[in-house]
C-alpha cells in the first residue's frame, strides 16, 4: 500500500522514457499524468483509516494509534511519489533495449525472461478482459451467485472481538458468603485441592490464595487458584475441557460459589480489566445511584440469561454492619456531648491514646483498649458507661441505638460516577 504509488508513477516515467522523451520531460509528464489516481487512490484508503481515531472505549484503544500511522504514512508515500520519485527517476532511471545482446551474463537472460513472462501475462489478461467483455450476461450472472453463497456462509463465520487461545492455565475463583471465617475457607480449598489433583492429572502446579486476589485484595469470604497445565503437546485436552470438567465436579461443594475458566492471555486481561471489566466474554453494564435497585437488576439479569456459566455480579454482597445512632435531644438532656459519645466508643473498639509515659530519656504512649472487644455483643458495649461533667455516670444503650446496616465491599464508578 505504501509503495503502490512511487510504483504507479514509476512505471509510467519509464514507458515514456522507452518512447524517446528526455529523462527530465518524461519525470515531469510521468508524474503529472499519474498525479490524479495516486492522489485518489490514497485517498480512498485515508477515508477508510482515519475516521478510526474517533473510536471511543476498548475499539478506540485498540485501532487508534493504527488510524493514524498509516493515515500519516501513506500522505508520506503520496509526496514521495509525487516529488522524490521523479526527481531520482530523471536522474538514475534509464530504460534498457533487451534486442540488444552487450552481455550475454545471467542477469540479462533473468531480465529477458522475466520480461517474456509478464508479457504473457498481460497478453492473457487482455485475452480474458475481451472474453469477459464479450460475455457480459455470463460474467455478472457467476458474479452474482458467488456474492449469493458468500452471504449465506455468513451465519457459519464466528464472530469473537479478541480470539482465545490455550495459555496452559486455568483458573478457580471460590467465593462463600460474607464473613465466612479464613479457617472455614481453608477446609474448603483442601476439598477442592484434592478434587483438583484427582481430576486434573495434566497439571504441571498450582498455587491457591485465600483471603485476596491476585491483582486486588478481598475479603476472606473468597479465594483463588492457579493450575498451570503441561505444554498443549503433552496434553489431549485443552485449557477449556479442563475447566469444563472440574467445574463438573466442584458444583457438589457446599457452601461455595466456584467459578472455572480457562485462563487468558496476560494482554486481553489487563485490556478488559483497564476497562472495567472482569475478562469475561459476556458483559452486561448496569449503572445508577441506587445501590439496591442496582443489584436486584443484577440478579434479575444474571438469573434471565441462559446457556453461560460462572456468571458473577462485581458489585459483591453487603458486608455486615452496626451503626450508632446518637439522640442528640437524651444526649443533651444527660449533659453527655457527641464527642464523649465517640470517644468513649472509640477507645471501646478501636482504643486510643491515654498520654505518654517517659523513662531515660525515652518516651512511650500509653494505648488504652477494652480487652477483646471485637469478640463482645454490641449489648455489652451498650452497657458501658460514661461520666458527665457533673459526674454521673451516664449507660451508652440510654443515648445511643444501634442499627444493623448491610454496607458495600467496595463502590466501582465509571466516569466518576457510580
Amino acid at each position: 500500500m505504501l509503495v503502490d504509488n512511487s510504483i504507479v508513477g514509476l512505471e509510467n516515467i519509464y514507458r515514456l522514457r522507452e518512447t524517446g522523451l528526455e529523462p527530465e520531460q518524461a519525470a515531469i509528464n510521468g508524474s503529472q499524468e499519474a498525479a490524479a489516481a495516486v492522489v485518489a487512490s490514497t485517498l480512498t484508503t485515508i477515508v477508510v483509516f482515519l475516521p478510526l481515531i474517533f473510536l471511543r472505549g476498548m475499539a478506540g484503544a485498540l485501532f487508534k494509534q493504527l488510524a493514524l500511522v498509516v493515515s500519516f504514512s501513506l500522505l508520506c508515500s503520496l509526496v514521495v511519489s509525487l516529488s522524490v520519485v521523479p526527481m531520482m527517476a530523471s536522474r538514475y532511471l534509464h530504460p534498457v533495449d533487451l534486442s540488444t545482446r552487450p552481455q550475454e551474463n545471467f542477469r540479462h537472460r533473468l531480465v529477458v525472461f522475466s520480461g517474456r513472462m509478464f508479457q504473457q501475462m498481460e497478453n492473457n489478461y487482455k485475452k480474458a478482459l475481451h472474453w469477459a467483455l464479450a460475455h457480459r450476461r455470463i460474467v455478472l450472472a457467476t458474479t452474482a451467485c458467488l456474492l449469493g453463497i458468500s452471504l449465506l456462509l455468513v451465519p457459519l463465520i464466528g464472530v469473537e472481538l479478541l480470539p482465545q487461545s490455550d495459555e496452559a492455565e486455568v483458573r478457580v475463583e471460590a467465593e462463600g458468603e460474607v464473613g465466612t471465617k479464613l479457617s472455614v475457607l481453608e477446609e474448603r480449598f483442601q476439598t477442592i485441592e484434592s478434587i483438583v489433583t484427582a481430576e486434573v492429572k495434566e497439571r504441571k502446579s498450582m498455587v491457591s490464595r485465600i483471603g485476596g486476589g491476585f491483582f486486588s485484595s478481598a475479603g476472606s469470604h473468597k479465594g483463588q487458584m492457579r493450575i498451570a497445565l503441561k505444554p498443549k503437546k503433552e496434553r489431549k485436552r485443552s485449557s477449556e475441557q479442563v475447566a469444563a470438567a472440574l467445574r463438573r465436579k466442584l458444583a457438589a461443594i457446599p457452601g461455595m460459589t466456584i467459578r472455572t475458566s480457562a485462563g487468558t492471555g496476560m494482554f486481553t486481561m489487563m485490556l478488559t480489566r483497564g476497562f472495567g471489566g472482569g475478562g469475561e466474554r459476556i458483559q452486561v453494564e448496569i449503572r445508577g445511584f441506587d445501590l439496591k435497585t442496582a443489584e436486584a437488576l443484577a440478579q434479575e439479569v444474571k438469573k434471565e440469561v441462559e446457556g453461560v456459566t460462572d456468571t458473577v455480579v462485581s458489585r459483591e454482597s453487603g458486608t455486615p454492619e452496626e451503626f450508632i445512632l446518637i439522640d442528640r435531644t437524651r444526649a443533651a438532656d444527660l449533659k453527655v456531648t457527641v464527642s464523649d459519645i465517640s470517644k468513649m466508643l472509640e477507645t471501646t473498639l478501636g482504643g486510643s491514646t491515654a498520654g505518654y509515659y517517659r523513662e531515660g530519656g525515652k518516651e512511650y504512649r500509653i494505648f488504652v483498649q477494652f480487652k477483646d472487644a471485637e469478640k463482645m455483643d454490641m449489648d455489652d458495649i451498650l452497657n458501658f458507661t460514661l461520666v458527665n461533667p457533673e459526674g454521673k455516670t451516664v449507660v451508652l444503650k440510654n443515648v445511643v441505638r444501634s442499627k444493623t446496616y448491610s454496607g458495600p465491599v467496595s463502590i466501582q464508578r465509571k466516569t466518576r460516577k457510580e
